[in-house]
């Protein structure tokens, strides 16, 4: 090989480097710029509650013993289940669907806290009969689940949420 060529070849080499460490930068600027890529999907899988609604008029029942274990935590988030004015068989199945909810938190359980609350007790918050609503731990209602809702759904919500607040 001939000087020359060498030569040629080590002036190219840098200018290749730095096009491919760009070219990922420019690529994604030009899909940004054009909105190729839809990213303003929700993740979520409930409905939520825009604006929130305070849950202090609420009177809730527990679903669990408040058992004294070492995490205690006072950043909990609520899952109420509104039960119907009688409680019949679904109603009992999606009871018992909430408290196996909370086991599959596994180390994260203690952040949970599940509680139900009859038709009567929703005077003027518009919350209706047999769905489930989460409360966040600044007591705002700011997410409904119909009674359709999957618990696997709920149950990613909640990890989801767990993750990224402060609990």
């Amino acid at each position: 090989m001939s000087q020359k060529h060498i030569t040629k070849t080590t002036r190219v080499i840098p200018w290749i480097i730095l096009f491919i460490c760009l070219l990922p930068s420019i690529c994604a600027n030009i899909l940004y710029r054009h909105n190729l890529v839809n990213n303003h999907e929700s993740k979520q899988n409930g409905n939520l509650i825009s604006p929130v609604v305070s849950a202090d008029p609420l009177k809730l029942t527990p679903l669990e013993l408040k058992l004294k274990t070492g995490k205690q935590n006072k950043m909990q988030w609520v899952a109420v289940y509104v039960k119907p004015k009688e409680c019949n068989e679904h109603c009992e199945q999606r009871i018992h669907e909430l408290k196996n909810l909370k086991i599959a938190l596994g180390r994260e359980y203690h952040k949970l806290t599940l509680n139900t609350t009859s038709p009567q007790q929703l005077n003027n918050l518009n919350l209706l009969a047999e769905q489930i609503y989460l409360i966040d731990p600044n007591n705002f209602i700011m997410m409904q689940y119909q009674k359709e809702h999957n618990t696997s759904n709920i149950l990613k919500d909640i990890k989801h949420l767990l993750r990224y607040s402060n609990g």
